[in-house]
């Protein structure tokens, strides 16, 4: 199933950008996402990173390390 607020993921995925390190609070897309996981060790904050929709919630992946994953919330 697809978002209904953001269709078509790949969009995300190709357009990749850094977060912040002093705000769990970013904008992306005229959005506000937030995570409140710790942000993983082995990523570095100038990483690119993408957020794609999995089994009905966003996360936010980094491609330097595959199989991570930090849960997002809009708003």
């Amino acid at each position: 199933p697809r978002s209904t607020l953001f269709p078509y993921t790949t969009l995300f995925r190709s357009h990749h950008f850094h977060v912040q390190r002093d705000s769990r609070r970013f904008q992306y897309g005229g959005y506000y996402f937030t995570y409140s996981e710790p942000w993983p060790s082995d990523w570095a904050y100038t990483d690119d990173v993408y957020i794609e929709w999995v089994d009905g919630a966003y996360y936010l992946f980094d491609p330097f390390h595959p199989g991570v994953r930090l849960l997002l919330v809009i708003g």
